[in-house]
């Protein structure tokens, strides 16, 4: 029942942001650069298991997360860096948060999975620009399947 209503007021909170700008941003902070992206990410986009690089903005539209503990579903963001800087940056944060690697593909798309538990995160990085790159990070539960 809790899981339930904590499904509910995800979605329901998710729906009103959706609703609340036509930007396709989320709406983090009164306080914009000249360029028209946010100075900062806010405390409560920086999720406790999923690293988010500074300066990073989330893309709501394409975001969907479902619950906390253990959070799953599809975060997106773009980030001010170039991709083989955020390739480094998960390879060494994503074991601070209890993730272990599992693969990681350097490439015009990189890909990098990692488990934690019985749950898998798989982040693809593709270059926007020479300095700005689209992260997208799946988070997905594993299917075990025991012996007879």
């Amino acid at each position: 029942m809790k899981k339930r209503i904590i499904l509910v007021l995800c979605l329901a909170l998710f729906g009103v942001s959706a609703c609340s700008s036509s930007d396709d941003r989320a709406d983090f902070s009164d306080k914009y650069l000249a360029d028209n992206t946010f100075a900062s990410v806010p405390n409560y986009v920086q999720l406790r298991e999923i690293p988010v690089p500074e300066k990073a903005v989330m893309d709501i539209k394409k975001t969907l997360l479902f619950g906390s503990d253990p959070l799953l579903g599809r975060l997106v963001f773009s980030a001010p860096y170039d991709q083989s800087s955020l390739f480094d940056f998960y390879m060494q944060e994503m074991p601070k948060t209890g993730w272990k690697e599992i693969t990681a593909v350097r490439s015009d798309s990189s890909f990098l999975t990692f488990m934690k538990g019985e749950r898998v995160a798989t982040i693809r990085l593709t270059a926007d620009t020479d300095t700005t790159a689209q992260i997208f990070c799946d988070i997905s539960m594993t299917r075990t399947t025991k012996g007879n």
